[in-house]
């Protein structure tokens, strides 16, 4: 196994990703009757889910401030499984807390072997040279709670 790909099992597979990816699956059915929708990972689901954040939530900075709470942490993981079921990304995060950087979970175009072997090629290895498009569903949801403009999921 290459240096990259010990690099990618590590930000997939992390224990502190697990936790958090098995917390949020075990609350999404109280979170389901909280709010009395179905919710079928479908992207016209967004829609709803958008509407939901909005109506629960006063503003951005509420969702921001509770980032960690149930209310916001199991809709971004619902948004990030939609995205997964339809886009074909994967969850990572951060392997080890770093208070300078964002370390909640977000999803992430796979790595292909092409672009494997491209890194490879660069040397040194480090997560900035990682382009491949990447979506945080907590601050998705932080931006549908803005009232200043409008934004889809």
């Amino acid at each position: 196994m290459s240096d990259w790909e010990d690099l990618e099992e590590l930000w997939s597979k992390n224990p502190r990703l697990r936790t958090w990816l098995t917390t949020q699956e075990a609350a999404f059915p109280g979170w389901v009757a909280e709010t009395g929708q179905e919710w079928d990972f479908s992207t016209r689901s967004l829609q709803s889910l958008a509407l939901w954040i909005r109506g629960r939530f006063a503003s951005a900075e509420q969702v921001r401030a509770q980032r960690e709470d149930p209310a916001v942490a199991v809709p971004a993981w619902y948004l990030g499984e939609v995205k997964n079921r339809h886009a074909g990304t994967i969850w990572q995060c951060r392997p080890n807390l770093d208070p300078e950087v964002s370390s909640d979970p977000f999803v992430i175009t796979p790595i292909t072997e092409a672009q494997l072997v491209r890194l490879e090629q660069c040397g040194e290895l480090s997560d900035e040279e990682d382009h491949r498009p990447s979506w945080h569903p907590i601050d998705e949801l932080i931006e549908v709670a803005r009232r200043d403009r409008e934004h889809h999921l």
